[in-house]
């Protein structure tokens, strides 16, 4: 697949504010709202807590295991955490699986 030079991404992100619930394997549950979505990650914003992190706990988190929650769906996606700003309180995550791919792609597409 060749992608034109302004959008770089396999899979292009779609704005998207839904409030959902972050689930760290093996450490906290954390409220945040969606910025974006697309097939292969999602981008969480004002999420808990994460403004209080230092570097080192943010650099902790980098490929911890995590499930996201979307209120009031039907829906949870799996993945890893790729990056996290506790200055912007944003978390970035690369989606491996999730419990409703029609409803995903549905959401990735809206």
């Amino acid at each position: 697949m060749r992608l034109s030079s302004k959008e770089r991404r396999q899979y292009p992100r779609c704005a998207m504010d839904e409030t959902v619930e972050l689930r760290i394997y093996g450490g906290d549950s954390l409220n945040s709202q969606v910025k974006n979505i697309s097939w292969a990650g999602l981008l969480l914003c004002d999420v808990a807590k994460i403004d209080k992190f230092g570097l080192l706990e943010a650099r902790q988190l980098k490929n911890r295991p995590i499930a996201v929650t979307f209120d009031g769906l039907d829906l949870t996606a799996r993945g890893s955490i790729i990056r996290v700003n506790p200055k912007d309180q944003t978390i970035a995550i690369r989606v491996s699986s999730t419990s409703n791919d029609n409803l995903w792609r549905e959401r990735c597409m809206a």
